[in-house]
């Protein structure tokens, strides 16, 4: 954190002009103490294998003198998948509420053969963002700080989070949205599609009229660019994600939201940590 404060100072005798930050964001969709509960599956030919559960929360909070939304998100395998493949991931960051920029970042990855960790702090001058990252990936560490001008990328929850609050209302069909997304120490542009206002059912026998969009996901082991994720947007002010789904290179996986409710108080102990 020392090398990011130092690197501001230097970046702030640069600057003689006062700029904006980029890609501030108004918050019109998060409320304090909501909890999203979501259930995803694999779908292989007539075989299902059920479940990696998840679970986010979100709580107003102050993280070095911002006032800031916390928020923690959560997955761990259950069920016929824990036969396959073990998995307790969890995700924390703090997004100003002001703008919805984030702070700070921190993911910890555990499945049986890989473990993962990340760590991010974010600070903003003039129209640049400086990122301090730190990441584990079995065994290999990459520990930097980078300087992004006139560019955003963000973390994955942070990106998320943002996702519901940009206004899709405003959209057209077919129109693409570029979102820029830090990943393995590079800045990657996420173009996003919207479709277009569905009525969709899910497993539960809940029924919600969604935003549909698309993402072009990066080619990886699971995703192709063949085979795009599309996610599901509901339509009134909380901008919630009922339903994910993406075909991946052998068979599906399906995301379906669980039960939404407002908490008084935090239910990990997380919050309290950090």
């Amino acid at each position: 954190m020392k090398r990011l404060i130092c690197l501001g100072i230097l970046l702030t005798s640069l600057f003689a002009l006062a700029y904006t930050p980029q890609c501030p964001m108004a918050c019109s969709s998060l409320q304090d103490g909501e909890c999203l509960e979501y259930s995803a599956y694999f779908q292989l030919g007539s075989m299902k294998i059920d479940r990696l559960y998840l679970k986010t929360e979100l709580f107003q909070n102050i993280y070095e003198g911002d006032s800031v939304f916390s928020i923690l998100a959560t997955g761990e395998t259950q069920k016929t998948m824990l036969n396959f493949f073990g998995l307790h991931d969890s995700f924390y960051v703090h997004l100003r509420c002001a703008d919805l920029m984030p702070d700070y970042y921190y993911e910890h990855d555990f499945e049986r053969k890989y473990h993962g960790q990340k760590e991010y702090h974010f600070a903003y001058v003039g129209d640049s963002m400086l990122l301090d990252a730190y990441e584990f990936r079995n065994g290999q560490v990459l520990d930097s700080i980078f300087l992004f001008v006139g560019a955003c990328p963000m973390d994955a929850l942070s990106l998320v989070y943002r996702l519901r609050n940009f206004p899709f209302e405003e959209a057209h069909e077919g129109e693409s949205y570029a979102f820029d997304f830090f990943n393995k120490g590079v800045c990657e542009t996420l173009s996003i599609t919207y479709q277009k206002i569905v009525t969709l059912r899910l497993r539960t026998g809940e029924t919600y009229q969604c935003h549909k969009l698309v993402f072009d996901v990066s080619e990886g082991a699971l995703f192709s660019r063949e085979n795009p994720v599309t996610i599901y947007l509901s339509t009134d002010p909380s901008h919630i994600i009922v339903h994910a789904e993406a075909k991946l290179k052998v068979g599906y996986a399906m995301v379906d939201l669980l039960s939404r409710t407002r908490l008084k108080e935090p239910t990990d102990k997380i919050f309290k940590q950090r």
